[in-house]
């Protein structure tokens, strides 16, 4: 039986990869997350000295970002609880899950990696799987051939989806509102 997680979240750190190219893939979900709960137009991040991460305090919460390529990202995470004296089990990570349809997502506690690298990194450098996950569904739901999950995270995201995912980061920012505001 999975013990509950004793401590509030104090930050959700969102992967991604850091270059151009794949800002409007999936596999960018986690940091497009982010910028989407900070509720403004050009978040200004603030990045210290030599880390690989930029974050923005929004109420309570801090929202950071991972500036490395998703495999590495455990290296940004373990930098970012360090920097601000946070335990694994205050954090949440979001990403993109390809086992989750589009349109859909979960937040869970105490997760295996299920084959995701970035959150695999995540565990490795941290070395425990207790904190907080906000995976985001990517799954095409009538999809005929099941893509393999390397191919579907690096596609762009037609702006048919971009329309989905954005009811979906509402979804989630209803959540954590309280989070936000307090």
């Amino acid at each position: 039986m999975k013990k509950a997680n004793p401590l509030p979240i104090k930050a959700i750190i969102g992967l991604g990869n850091p270059t151009f190219e794949f800002q409007e893939t999936y596999h960018n979900l986690g940091a497009n997350l982010v910028d989407f709960l900070t509720q403004e137009r050009n978040p200004n991040f603030k990045k210290p000295a030599s880390k690989n991460f930029c974050y923005l305090k929004k109420g309570k919460l801090i929202l950071i970002k991972s500036l490395v390529f998703m495999n590495q990202s455990g290296e940004a995470v373990k930098e970012a609880l360090s920097y601000f004296k946070l335990k694994p089990q205050e954090i949440a990570l979001a990403h993109d899950d390809s086992d989750i349809f589009l349109g859909n997502y979960k937040i869970a506690f105490d997760q295996r990696s299920a084959g995701h690298k970035g959150v695999q990194s995540v565990i490795d450098s941290l070395k425990t799987q207790e904190f907080w996950r906000i995976k985001i569904g990517i799954r095409p739901e009538k999809e005929r051939i099941r893509q393999k999950a390397q191919e579907l995270v690096l596609k762009k995201i037609s702006s048919k989806n971009q329309e989905i995912l954005k009811e979906v980061f509402e979804k989630i920012f209803s959540f954590f509102k309280l989070k936000l505001e307090d």
